[in-house]
């Protein structure tokens, strides 16, 4: 792949300082405010206490914001550009529109690339009767399909929903995808491939640690506790990584902050690609569509990931 024609405006060093200042501004918003940390909350909920997770919202709803702000301003001051000049290689470098004009179709075909991956996972709540939409019953009760969809606005629309499905795909992608990677293009010499998408997300991994803190307090600051926070932060970290190298390749051969942000947002709604349908389903036909379903999405997920990710316009091509 070739990097498209963006000025060198950083040292490797001065880079590397903006993807630190970047990341430790994300995380460090979230216990910036009193209400936001973990001593504000009134019961066993913890991150999940509405109040928490509102002023969390908000600040790294700033803190990614103003990541972008700058990045335009390294662009302004250190391209002598003019203001707009600036601001349209800005966005482009953030992967945000520069016109008004609906998203190409095939920058819609590149968002059908994740969902391809939990082709086995949907088929086996299918199996189970569990497929929103297609469930005839939901803890007990008959469920329509305006009951299916009240619930999932429910679900969605919660304090905790937002933040799972809106605001942190967002304001993650922004920051870690769409800063942190414009940054690395505006390099001199310009990064590799291999590392603008297997070593920038190293950023965003480490950006999840913090959680371990947070869980070994929840479970009870003992040694036990210790030892479950560092396991699931081991795990969380090398999964957000992989993740994240997946998204960077989506930006960067897109151009766009859709497709990672989409990504982000399916990942977040399925988690880790369950395998347990088969243990659930014994009979050699059920067995044998799940098989052609996870065969079939990998299938597709690896058939599709150069030709479906082939825009016009991308920063890496």
């Amino acid at each position: 792949m070739e990097a498209a024609a963006v000025p060198g405006l950083l040292t490797p060093r001065e880079s590397t300082l903006g993807h630190l200042l970047l990341s430790t501004a994300y995380v460090g918003s979230l216990y910036l405010f009193p209400a936001s940390r973990l001593s504000a909350a009134s019961n066993s909920l913890g991150r999940n206490d509405p109040r928490i997770v509102r002023a969390r919202m908000k600040a790294v709803g700033g803190a990614s914001v103003l990541g972008a702000v700058g990045v335009l301003g390294v662009v302004w001051v250190w391209s002598g550009e003019g203001f707009t000049d600036s601001l349209l290689l800005s966005a482009k470098l953030l992967g945000l529109p520069t016109s008004l004009s609906p998203p190409s179709p095939q920058l819609l075909k590149s968002l059908l690339l994740t969902p391809l991956l939990f082709a086995g996972p949907l088929v086996g709540l299918a199996l189970d009767g569990d497929l929103p939409f297609l469930r005839r019953t939901y803890r007990g009760f008959k469920m329509s399909w305006w009951d299916e969809l009240r619930e999932i606005g429910r679900s969605c629309g919660s304090m905790v929903g937002l933040r799972n499905y809106l605001i942190a795909p967002i304001t993650e992608e922004l920051t870690f995808r769409s800063n942190i990677l414009a940054l690395s293009l505006l390099t001199t010499p310009i990064n590799t491939c291999s590392w603008l998408i297997f070593g920038t997300p190293l950023w965003f991994g480490v950006a999840h640690v913090h959680h371990a803190i947070e869980n070994f307090i929840r479970l009870g600051s003992d040694r036990r506790a210790a030892l479950q926070a560092l396991l699931a932060c081991t795990f969380q970290t090398l999964y957000t990584t992989l993740f994240g190298s997946f998204a960077s390749f989506l930006f960067l051969r897109t151009g766009s902050l859709l497709p990672p942000i989409a990504s982000h947002i399916t990942c977040n709604l399925f988690g880790f690609p369950d395998m347990s349908a088969f243990s659930r389903h014994t009979s050699w036909t059920s067995r044998l569509v799940l098989a052609c379903a996870y065969a079939g999405g990998v299938a597709g997920f690896v058939g599709g990931l150069w030709r479906w990710t082939e825009v016009e316009g991308g920063l890496w091509v």
